[in-house]
């Protein structure tokens, strides 16, 4: 009897130890090829795209250059071939701005322009005019109890280095096409800047419903369109034809960007989800993009590119990359790839060259590091 149980533990052992074999095959065989592998950052360096396991071989993204940065930089703009690189930056209880001209190629930085009009002197995102030579950005003097007095707006041409200081503070809404102009909004009316002539020339009286978030023109500069977040609609302007229509068909509408003259890309959510829809604002239809997640959206100056980030949680985000195409007065949109395991939430900049750049938090505080990419079309 005591012959047989020690048999029989001996059986079980054996059968264990050969289970152990077999599954430690099993785990060698699957994870030596799988796609997917977390990088783990043991020397704090930042993950690198071109070097993933993640990497789908298929796709037209390629890493071009990483610049370090000893500034926090909040945003990029593509300056035909260069890269103008802004921050805001604080030096003995003074704040300002610097602008970085950056040669992505040889990683060089060109040229460094530093603002600092005020003891309080700051950028906002999307102030910088299509033609990238005028910068609007926000002054003030600092009172006691941490407050400010005499805001101000100042508006500077980054080519010739003059400046006109506007005796108020405003929120730029959106630029007329070729820079010539701008939207703004102050004190409960919406007005139109222009440029040359130094002032406003005209005044919107809007109701404090009716504040307007965005503001972009139609490719020929026909058509004026106004994003009201609170009313979630999008108003309409034909300034050929003096009419007036909206887009409110689709719910919670948070942003929206010009195609063409008849297409718009919609950001709007249903059901806790984040869609894109392209409208088009001739037969007033709508098509969702499907299979796309985003934070955010960007689209490249010529229209031929479209940037999604989202947030994948664990202070990392994800950006895809599509491309635009029209065929027969349809939009057609697929896909290019993915850069995943981004740091944070990066800032972005597209060019009509095929060219992309984020910037992420560097290594240390106070640093940024910015990647550049080339994409390729798969047609």
């Amino acid at each position: 009897m005591l012959k047989n149980i020690k048999q029989d533990i001996k059986n079980i052992i054996l059968l264990l130890f050969i289970v152990g074999i077999l599954s430690l095959i099993v785990y060698v065989s699957v994870y030596e090829n799988k796609e997917y592998s977390k990088n783990v950052k043991l020397d704090g360096k930042t993950y690198d795209y071109n070097e993933s396991n993640y990497k789908n071989k298929d796709e037209s993204i390629k890493l071009d250059s990483v610049i370090p940065i000893d500034d926090y930089i909040l945003d990029l703009e593509f300056n035909e071939d260069n890269l103008l690189a802004i921050s805001n930056y604080t030096d003995n209880n003074k704040s300002g701005i610097n602008i970085y001209e950056i040669n992505p190629d040889d990683e060089s930085i060109l040229n460094v322009k530093t603002l600092n009009d005020g003891v309080f002197t700051m950028y906002n995102l999307e102030s910088m005019s299509p033609s990238k030579e005028i910068l609007a950005y926000n002054t003030a003097e600092h009172e006691k109890n941490d407050k400010y007095k005499d805001l101000k707006s100042v508006l500077y041409n980054l080519k010739d280095d003059s400046y006109i200081t506007l005796p108020y503070y405003f929120d730029l809404l959106g630029w007329v096409p070729d820079s010539s102009g701008f939207y703004g909004y102050k004190n409960g009316e919406l007005f139109s800047y222009d440029i040359n002539e130094e002032k406003i020339v005209k005044t919107y009286e809007l109701k404090k419903s009716d504040y307007v978030n965005k503001i972009l023109f139609s490719q020929d500069g026909t058509k004026l369109y106004m994003l009201n977040v609170n009313k979630n609609k999008i108003d309409i302007y034909d300034l050929k034809n003096n009419s007036v229509s909206k887009i409110d068909d689709i719910k919670f509408i948070s942003d929206f960007d010009v195609i063409d003259d008849t297409h718009l890309l919609i950001e709007g959510t249903n059901a806790d989800k984040k869609n894109v829809y392209i409208y088009d604002t001739e037969h007033k239809s709508k098509k969702i993009i499907n299979g796309v997640h985003l934070d955010e959206m960007y689209l490249s100056k010529d229209k031929s590119k479209l940037v999604t980030v989202y947030y994948t949680g664990n202070n990392e985000s994800t950006i895809d990359v599509y491309e635009l195409g029209m065929y027969s007065e349809n939009v057609d949109v697929y896909k290019l790839g993915s850069i995943p395991m981004i740091k944070g939430i990066p800032y972005i900049a597209i060019s009509d060259n095929n060219k992309l750049a984020y910037s992420i938090e560097g290594n240390k505080f106070g640093e940024s590091e910015i990647y550049t990419y080339s994409i390729s079309s798969k047609k």
